[in-house]
């Protein structure tokens, strides 16, 4: 059963039951608003995911929230977004982690800090590790016939310019950035996980888990689905493990067209120009079905003569 199905199975007459906060991360994780590219493939924004955990923790009549994560990772400093949510949500409701096939890197460094995580026996978790780069395209823009003049001030403001390689000196200082974010990841799965910091060493190092692995290395709790979550969360908050609950989706989903028009930011230009090809051929297809439905009933009455 599809997730979308299970949520719409379990609306109906919501007064007076307690209710339950579905939130999705679904797809790599970007700065911005979540979305969907051309082909259907999501990605989840940290603004709206990190909003709607605001939501779910200020809201009076929401008494745990489910955390769905379905991701590889993405941004390091999107994922700490979302992780700083969780941990504020934490301290006032429950929050559980329901992994689905995949959450590894930032997609286990948002779960972290939940009072609980559980996996399926298949999911690829773990991976806490980071690593960062970028590309020197000056040899393409030399193809092209494209020059690039660029004015900076201050000892590594270029450092990130794609029109040069780096130099020795930015390539050690971006190794002493990715070593200070992969400390601060094992400092904090440390403290979300309660084991000693070389406990966590020791199953770190960008290392990747299946679900059942990781169960016995201590990175989650349980293993089962979307409905062992939903259980432990009505444990965690208080709920008899048989009342009826209210599960309310957070945020409200897009619908195809919303997400292909919308303004949200795609997460790189490839998606953007698809997305602009995809504009041009829905555009087309209306202007000839415009002249079409012009051009029949002349046609329509010639035949009937």
């Amino acid at each position: 059963m599809s997730l979308a199905r299970y949520v719409r199975s379990r609306r109906g007459m919501t007064l007076g039951k307690p209710k339950i906060a579905l939130i999705q991360v679904s797809g790599e994780i970007i700065s911005g608003e979540s979305g969907e590219d051309v082909f259907g493939g999501e990605y989840a924004g940290a603004e709206t995911v990190a909003r709607a955990i605001r939501t779910a923790r200020e809201r009076k009549d929401v008494r745990a929230i489910v955390l769905r994560i379905d991701s590889p990772g993405g941004s390091g400093g999107a994922s700490d977004a979302i992780w700083r949510e969780v941990v504020l949500a934490q301290r006032e409701k429950p929050v559980v982690a329901s992994m689905g096939d995949m959450a590894a890197s930032g997609g286990y460094y948002v779960a972290m800090p939940s009072a609980a995580i559980v996996a399926n026996a298949g999911t690829l978790t773990g991976s806490i590790g980071v690593f960062g780069g970028k590309l020197s395209l000056r040899g393409l823009y030399d193809k092209l016939g494209v020059t690039k003049e660029e004015l900076q001030r201050g000892r590594y403001a270029g450092m990130f310019s794609d029109y040069r390689p780096w130099n020795d000196e930015e390539r050690q200082k971006m190794r002493g950035l990715l070593g200070d974010f992969y400390g601060h990841f094992v400092d904090k799965a440390a403290e979300g996980r309660k084991r000693k910091r070389e406990e966590i060493e020791e199953v770190a190092q960008g290392r990747v888990w299946t679900g059942s692995a990781a169960l016995k290395c201590g990175l989650v709790d349980q293993l089962g689905g979307l409905q062992q979550a939903m259980v432990l969360a009505k444990e965690k908050a208080g709920i008899g493990r048989d009342a009826e609950v209210a599960i309310e989706r957070l945020p409200e989903r897009k619908g195809f067209l919303e997400s292909l028009f919308g303004r949200e930011t795609p997460p790189s230009w490839p998606a953007r120009f698809l997305r602009r090809c995809v504009r041009w051929s829905v555009w087309r297809a209306a202007v000839k079905a415009a002249r079409f439905w012009h051009a029949c009933p002349s046609t329509c009455a010639s035949s009937s003569g």
